[in-house]
């Protein structure tokens, strides 16, 4: 008796781990990001839905400026997919200033390329190139407000060379767009333990917020933590004890904010996609691409948000509404 009562148990429990694991797994194929895809899913955690999750619009009296931040992984190969992309996202977003990261750009195509992929109302772009690697790496500010300086580099020549940060001053903030590399991967391989591109990021985030607040829009190549990754359980370079806890000494426990965690706190949404295994589709991920904060602008944060639907990189736009208090 004992034991056809422990078999019927049993039953019972593996049926309802298949039903649940039949609704983490059952995959929306048109919004795929709605299927909650966590291999250790808290029971308080929900997907992102930004259809339901954003605030309303702000009133047309409320000056703000709205920023995206987007890892094209290769400009090239996203132009061949899609040559108007820029264009299209401007007319979805009507954002004011877009990060572009990973462009992978050379300084000798800066002009031919700029000039076809930025809509015509965003006078003001700014591209940084590796001169170290040519063709890897790379940032861009593409921005319709004028900023008040720019600056190259974190004047640190070895990482500078790099072209992986650019800093724009605006009246309320400094932007710092940033792309921090997979260094993670080849500490790992090293036997390495520390890697000294976040403490520079970091300090240079530091130095600027003596004078004004910061926001910092990059792919820090980093899954915070367990809700941030689909699979914690794997062997990753970006979920390192090392990673996470660089990431948090240097910026999360240094006067920045995660600003979308902040907003959702027990939101699971991702922003990177492997191309392999049909990733996207079975919405296995990561959240690498922060907006980072000041705690003293915090305030003036309204939205926080992910656009998981707009294709073309193997990461997604995401982006920051920020009120202004300047007139």
């Amino acid at each position: 008796m004992g034991k056809r009562r422990a078999k019927g148990a049993g039953s019972v429990a593996r049926k309802a781990t298949q039903t649940k694991r039949r609704k983490l797994e059952s995959v929306d194929s048109n919004k795929p990001w709605l299927t909650l895809a966590h291999k250790k899913p808290s029971p308080d955690w929900v997907a992102y839905n930004p259809d339901t999750m954003r605030p309303p619009q702000l009133p047309s009296s409320t000056k703000f400026m709205k920023l995206l931040l987007w890892n094209v992984n290769g400009l090239h190969a996203l132009m061949k997919k899609n040559d108007k992309f820029l264009t299209q996202l401007a007319d979805e977003e009507h954002f004011d200033v877009i990060c572009l990261t990973e462009t992978k750009l050379q300084e000798k195509e800066l002009e031919e390329i700029s000039s076809s992929i930025v809509p015509p109302e965003y006078k003001h772009s700014f591209w940084n190139c590796s001169t170290a690697t040519p063709g890897s790496g790379g940032t861009a500010i593409v921005s319709r407000v004028e900023p008040l300086a720019v600056k190259y580099g974190m004047g640190v020549s070895e990482h500078d060379k790099e072209g992986r940060v650019i800093t724009a001053e605006f009246e309320d903030f400094y932007l710092v767009a940033g792309y921090v590399h997979d260094a993670w991967e080849r500490l790992v391989r090293w036997g390495q333990k520390t890697d000294d591109r976040h403490p520079s990021l970091s300090q240079h985030m530091k130095e600027l917020e003596k004078k004004k607040p910061v926001i910092y829009a990059g792919d820090m190549n980093c899954a915070n933590d367990e809700i941030d990754i689909s699979n914690p359980e794997g062997k990753s370079a970006g979920f390192t004890d090392e990673a996470r806890e660089a990431f948090k000494t240097d910026f999360l426990e240094n006067g920045f904010v995660d600003t979308f965690r902040h907003q959702h706190p027990k939101v699971v949404t991702y922003t990177y996609w492997p191309y392999r295994s049909g990733a996207r589709a079975r919405n296995s991920g990561w959240r690498v691409d922060y907006l980072l904060s000041s705690e003293g602008l915090m305030s003036q944060i309204y939205d926080s948000y992910v656009r998981p639907d707009v294709l073309g990189s193997d990461h997604c736009p995401v982006g920051l509404i920020v009120k202004l208090e300047s007139d």
